[in-house]
């Protein structure tokens, strides 16, 4: 009996010792296999490039942004252009100073017109004066008035008349305001009468300047039909007292209907040229 006790005794520690080298052998291929994975992980680690660090990154030099400053916007824009200005401060000014030193009646104001806007400022021609005294003879209100108005709306429209108005107005406005108070003292003061009888003498003399300056104009170039016209006005204003205002309506007319026919005919005109 203890020998067979002892024999499957020894049977069953053989077939543990099987087993255990079994396992032992499984450990050990699970072992190899496990170095082998990890040599080809190493093998794919090796082929495979390090990956590179990525460079600092310097910090961008700041360069100083140079700001140019904005323009700067005009607080008040002027809507009238400097050659409109000026064209408007010379009207003002000539008018201001014709009309203040004009003394003895709106005709000393022509000859101060012509030298001024003729031959000074060169803005109207020697005919154009001509017709804007014949134009503010004929109109209503004092010839200076008139005159101031036409070479306003002739240089710069409805404002160039407003402003010439203006200069031509203010001298006498502010001069009678003033004599006005005292008017007692003025009128039996005899200085100021010795005054006013030089100051009529130089009148008559720039008057008949005036009328000498024109007349040559009208009979330059063989103006015969203007010279006729202005011969036959003369004498019937001087001697028939003639009004004014009639007198150079009628001259228009007919120096329109003189006009009219010459052209018609196509022969030489009444002002000494050839007609169209």
């Amino acid at each position: 009996m203890n020998d067979e006790k002892l024999a499957e005794g020894i049977e069953k520690v053989e077939v543990d010792v099987e087993k255990v080298e079994v396992d032992v052998e499984k450990a050990e291929g699970a072992s190899q296999e496990t170095e082998g994975e990890e040599q080809l992980l190493e093998a794919a680690l090796a082929k495979e490039p390090a990956p590179e660090e990525p460079a600092a990154e310097e910090p961008a030099s700041e360069e100083p942004v140079s700001e140019e400053p904005a323009p700067e916007e005009s607080t008040a824009e002027s809507k009238i252009p400097a050659s409109e200005k000026r064209i408007l401060l010379t009207l003002f000014t000539s008018t201001f100073k014709l009309s203040a030193f004009t003394f003895g009646g709106g005709y000393v104001i022509v000859p101060l017109m012509r030298k001024r806007f003729v031959e000074e400022l060169e803005w109207i021609d020697e005919d154009e004066m001509l017709d804007l005294i014949a134009v503010s003879q004929t109109s209503p209100g004092p010839i200076a008035i008139n005159a101031s108005i036409i070479i306003g709306y002739r240089m710069d429209g409805v404002k160039g008349a407003l402003v010439s108005v203006f200069g031509a107005v203010l001298p006498p406005f502010l001069v009678i305001t003033v004599i006005s108070y005292f008017y007692q003292l003025f009128r039996d003061n005899p200085y100021v009468n010795a005054a006013m009888e030089g100051m009529q003498a130089g009148v008559a003399a720039v008057i008949a300047s005036a009328v000498l300056d024109m007349g040559a104009m009208v009979l330059k170039n063989g103006k015969l039909f203007a010279a006729i016209v202005m011969v036959a006005v003369f004498v019937a204003v001087y001697f028939f007292k003639v009004n004014v205002g009639l007198v150079m309506l009628v001259s228009a007319v007919v120096g329109l209907v003189a006009g009219i026919i010459y052209r018609k005919r196509g022969g030489a005109s009444f002002e000494g040229g050839e007609g169209s």
